[in-house]
């Protein structure tokens, strides 16, 4: 929800006529920045409150599984799973026991 309502003013104030400029990431344009940054926080919104479904993750059919496994990180081993989205993006998601 935060991320959400930190994002939405920086939506608004893009007009379409910027759609087409440049961003810090070479292949993309505003459009495909902003469809990319919407299409993450609607998908992390749907998760549920704290932790990711990963179950749900591996069979969503609009993400490619990368990779997957228990990994060690700051709050310990959790089982992670590396997906690819349809902008080609990969991303981490990891539950803890």
């Amino acid at each position: 929800e935060i991320s959400l309502e930190q994002t939405r003013p920086i939506v608004a104030r893009t007009s379409p006529d910027q759609y087409a400029l440049p961003t810090p990431c070479s292949d993309w344009d505003v459009r495909a920045l902003l469809n990319h940054l919407l299409g993450v926080l609607t998908m992390f919104r749907s998760l549920p409150a704290g932790e990711a479904d990963l179950a749900a993750l591996a069979g969503d059919p609009d993400l490619e599984v990368v990779d997957r496994g228990p990994r060690f990180g700051a709050r310990g081993t959790g089982e992670s799973i590396y997906v690819r989205d349809p902008d080609g993006l990969t991303v981490e998601f990891r539950a803890y026991d």
